[in-house]
């Protein structure tokens, strides 16, 4: 999907029948990040999701997102899940697989891993990432162009 301003997203978010199952949120503007978060948030939550939220740094990696988007709630049947990626965090390029042979993290938990998750989203639950740029990481970036929801 092509990626859609905020302006035009939150003038539009009333009239949508029913939002995409996962969601890039980014751009220069905090304010606006948060801003369209919250409208997301609200629709959502108004048809019964359940909230969580998870900030992947500068040494974290995706994992428990992952985890949280692929297992089962014995208490939340719909879930809205928030993984934000903060600024600190930066594009690690051939790193992971480095990183990996280190013992240091998993290739199945980076960017890619995520990537993947949000091509084949599917219901009942919600992904949003927020990343807290001006641009998403390439690989993510690639992976809502072809199926989520990118606001900018």
């Amino acid at each position: 999907m092509p990626t859609e301003s905020a302006l035009a997203f939150l003038r539009s978010i009333d009239s949508r029948k029913s939002l995409p199952l996962a969601a890039v949120i980014f751009g220069p503007h905090g304010f606006l990040r948060e801003y369209i978060l919250a409208a997301i948030s609200d629709r959502l939550l108004a048809d019964g999701f359940h909230y969580r939220s998870f900030q992947v740094g500068a040494g974290d990696d995706f994992s428990r997102v992952l985890d949280e988007i692929g297992g089962a709630d014995l208490f939340a049947a719909k879930r809205m899940v928030v993984c934000r990626v903060l600024r600190s965090r930066r594009d690690r390029g051939g790193e992971e697989a480095e990183d990996f042979e280190a013992g240091q993290g998993s290739p199945a938990s980076g960017e890619a891993a995520l990537a993947a998750a949000i091509e084949s989203a599917r219901g009942p639950n919600h992904l949003v990432v927020v990343v807290e740029r001006d641009n998403a990481p390439a690989k993510i970036r690639r992976a809502a162009e072809k199926s989520a929801l990118m606001v900018s």
